[in-house]
């Protein structure tokens, strides 16, 4: 038994204890907020602040001198603001729950910049956000330079015929051409097609003496001028010239000409291939073009095989290169021996080409001696394709992969150089392909290298009637020195369709394009609708085109005929009738064609524009 004592000294301390716990429950509680010193409601502050940009929008364009402007938010108060510009360092912003930074983007680049605010709270706590935005200044130095600008066709002086003319020229400046124009006798200007390198037709032009001003204006209103005078006559229609027919006495059988696109050609020499359908003996008709003095030279065959199909090419006055065959392909290389027109010829070499599913395309001799050889693929022994081969100066043969970027089952190629920068261009024409492709090549180091392939050069979607037919067009090229072009004759897609009773049939008519080295093509478009898969034969001769093909008779259905037309001074002449046949094979730089008639002998005809 506890002594009572110890129970007397605990009750007082007890009363005493619970006398204290009341007057703290009773006393007020005193309440303080930190800002300063890192805690919230008694803890630690480690939420970040917010922050956002109002202006400017993303993507916004700037320029000059403009605000950037937004908000912060944080429940223990915002610190400060700086903005940074593409991770930059950052600089003080005015304001905080509402700032404002002014930004001189004349010190930034034209470019897309990142503007990135950052907000700091009190506790130490920051965030970021950021809009991307464009800066667009305009130099403001003053441009003052006028461009230059020259018309290079026609020369002053020049004579043409009435009828509209085709102006063509340069113009440069040192920022930039933004459009050249022409007007003809102080009147209503024109606009060119083209800036650099431009072309436009003017109006009709009657008889007399005519001013053609050209204009070139830059952005800056900068203008630079040029002018010619032409004398315009009244116009003559065209017609042929000198009807050379072809016989070979030494022939036992009927001859037949064999190549397929150009004539043979060195300087005023020009000369095709035929064939004794009956013997079976190739030979070469030449003709001096100067002075109509003629000959003819048997070639020595080592085969029947490469005979059809043909194309040719004479580097030299005494090399003749002949490619052909349907699969493979066989090249032969001929010495001409002879004073000025070629009396003899001799077999150096041979070799072939592709396979039995080879067909050939084209051969040309490039402004150096160097040859381009081009055949295709019809997909029996392996894929469709092209290919190219090279002899260089010094007489090595290479040969590029096959290009397989476009069908080449049924085409046509041609091969052309350009005058403007010597590159060579291989078109080809794939049947039902709606069209035209294209090879553009190099020569490098000894070789040829491609830069590069389009499989739709030429197509309706891109050039609507100017298109190629959507079957099978001809193609025929020609280097235009005159216009620094190539022109390509084909069949187009501008179309009709002719109806006899039951019967029906489609015409095209022909185009030829004109492809500088860079930039969309020119087009001029001949008013007859021909055959859409027959023979076109093309020259350019100084300014003036010609073209052949077969017209479709509305009345028969049918297309036997080859006509030809002149486009010359801005206009097309003609038609002028060549004859009941097919077949045309075409010349460079003189209207000369040679077509088989129905007569059944070949005619070497020569075209003129007046």
């Amino acid at each position: 038994m506890r002594p009572r004592v110890h129970e007397r000294r605990l009750f007082p301390t007890l009363l005493v204890s619970i006398a204290t716990i009341g007057l703290l429950a009773a006393a007020p509680v005193a309440s303080a907020r930190v800002t300063g010193g890192g805690a919230k409601n008694g803890r630690r502050d480690t939420l970040p602040p917010t922050v956002t940009i109002t202006t400017p929008t993303p993507g916004a364009t700037l320029a000059g001198t403009v605000t950037v402007a937004g908000t912060a938010s944080d429940a223990g108060g915002i610190a400060s603001i700086s903005v940074s510009i593409d991770a930059g360092s950052y600089s003080p912003a005015g304001g905080t729950t509402s700032w404002t930074k002014t930004l001189d983007t004349t010190s930034l680049s034209n470019a897309n910049h990142t503007v990135t605010p950052k907000a700091v709270d009190v506790a130490g706590n920051s965030s970021t956000s950021s809009v991307t935005v464009l800066v667009s200044n305009v130099d403001t130095t003053a441009d003052t330079t006028a461009p230059t600008v020259s018309i290079t066709s026609p020369q002053n002086g020049a004579s043409a015929t009435t009828g509209a003319v085709l102006v063509s020229g340069s113009a440069d400046d040192n920022v930039g051409v933004a459009v050249v124009t022409i007007a003809v006798d102080g009147g209503v200007p024109t606009a060119a097609t083209g800036t650099t390198s431009w072309a436009v037709a003017t109006p009709a032009l009657g008889a007399g003496s005519h001013s053609i001003n050209a204009r070139a204006s830059d952005a800056a209103g900068n203008v630079g001028t040029a002018t010619v005078t032409v004398n315009v006559t009244a116009s003559v229609p065209p017609g042929t010239g000198p009807d050379v027919i072809v016989t070979d006495p030494a022939a036992i059988g009927p001859i037949d000409p064999v190549l397929r696109t150009r004539l043979l050609q060195r300087g005023n020499l020009t000369g095709f291939i035929y064939l004794d359908q009956t013997a079976y003996k190739p030979s070469v008709y030449f003709r001096d073009a100067a002075t109509r003095a003629a000959s003819i030279v048997p070639l020595p065959a080592d085969a029947r095989q490469g005979w059809t199909y043909m194309a040719g090419a004479m580097p030299t006055d005494a090399d003749l290169w002949l490619v052909g065959g349907n699969g493979p392909l066989t090249l032969r290389h001929y010495t001409l021996g002879g004073a000025g027109l070629p009396t003899s010829a001799t077999l150096v070499g041979t070799r072939t080409f592709g396979d039995i599913d080879s067909r050939p395309g084209d051969l040309i001799a490039l402004a150096d001696g160097s040859l381009v050889v081009a055949w295709h693929q019809q997909g029996s022994t392996g894929p469709e394709g092209q290919f190219v081969a090279f002899r260089n100066g010094g007489g090595a043969w290479s040969q590029l992969p096959p290009l397989t970027f476009m069908s080449t089952r049924s085409s046509n190629q041609v091969l052309a150089q350009h005058p403007a920068d010597g590159s060579v261009w291989l078109f080809s024409n794939p049947d039902g392909s709606a069209s035209v492709g294209a090879v553009h090549l190099s020569e490098q180091s000894g070789g040829v290298a491609v830069d590069w392939t389009n499989g739709t050069l030429l197509t309706h979607e891109a050039y609507g009637q100017n298109g190629p037919d959507p079957e099978h067009p001809d193609l025929a090229a020609a280097a235009d020195p005159v216009t620094g072009t190539i022109a390509l004759a084909y069949e187009s897609y501008d179309r009709q369709f002719f109806y006899r009773g039951t019967a029906v049939d489609a015409g095209s008519r022909v185009a030829v394009a004109r492809f500088s080295v860079n930039g969309a093509p020119l087009f001029i478009a001949e008013p007859d609708y021909a055959e859409r898969v027959a023979d076109v034969g093309l020259v350019v001769a100084g300014t003036d085109t010609f073209v052949t093909y077969q017209p479709l008779d509305p009345a028969t259905l049918t297309f036997s005929l080859t006509e030809g037309r002149v486009y010359a001074n801005g206009s097309w002449q003609g038609p002028v009738l060549l004859g009941d046949g097919n077949g045309v094979a075409y010349a460079a730089g003189r209207g000369e064609f040679v077509v088989k008639l129905a007569d059944g002998k070949i005619h070497l005809l020569t075209l003129s524009s007046g």
